[in-house]
């Protein structure tokens, strides 16, 4: 089992090729559902902020639309593979 965790302004599709490789040789492989409207959206209140111009984001608030989709991408691989050991790329 692999998620994989997209990277900026990635969406699933990006990553088609390599997932149909993956696959072919066994392996499940789950990538959160972002699209690149949700990551300009999700980014784009922090580029609004003083901290953005200091250099000192926190990544927590930042990123928290990035966060809760690999959060809903591991229910998702939970719910299918409940036992399952898996690697975060």
């Amino acid at each position: 089992l692999i998620v994989f965790c997209p990277a900026q302004l990635s969406v699933p599709s990006d990553y088609a090729e390599m997932v149909e490789t993956l696959e072919r040789k066994g392996h499940s492989v789950y990538i959160p559902n972002l699209s690149r409207k949700e990551w300009v959206l999700g980014l784009l209140p922090s580029s609004l902020t003083l901290d953005y111009y200091k250099g000192c984001l926190m990544p927590s608030k930042t990123m928290k639309f990035y966060y809760d989709a690999i959060d809903d991408c591991l229910d998702s691989m939970n719910a299918e593979h409940a036992s399952g050991d898996f690697h975060l790329v």
